[in-house]
């Protein structure tokens, strides 16, 4: 699942700089506030959020598109860092003048 490649980008990150996954998690993690996976998932949703916005495309393509298969964790994700559903999210840009 996203946890298992989530995984696999540190490992794979730690590899190219020469330390241990769980080294990196726990530096980035005191470095930067967060974890390396909350990060990706945030720059995810904020490439959802703009494809949102600017396409027609539906909800489960975008999902896919930016690398989450499971469209139910999907809109889990969305709403835990956009405080909405994608689809509120749609709805409320559309509502709004810009």
């Amino acid at each position: 699942g996203d946890a298992d490649k989530i995984r696999a980008v540190d490992a794979s990150i730690a590899e190219e700089m020469g330390v241990s996954a769980a080294y990196l998690r726990k530096q980035y993690l005191t470095e930067a506030g967060v974890s390396i996976g909350d990060k990706l998932n945030q720059l995810r949703m904020d490439e959802a959020s703009r494809l949102l916005l600017e396409t027609d495309q539906p909800i489960e393509s975008i999902a896919r598109q930016i690398g989450v298969e499971n469209t139910k964790y999907f809109f889990v994700l969305f709403k835990k860092f956009k405080g909405m559903t994608p689809r509120q999210f749609r709805c409320k840009a559309e509502t709004s003048p810009l």
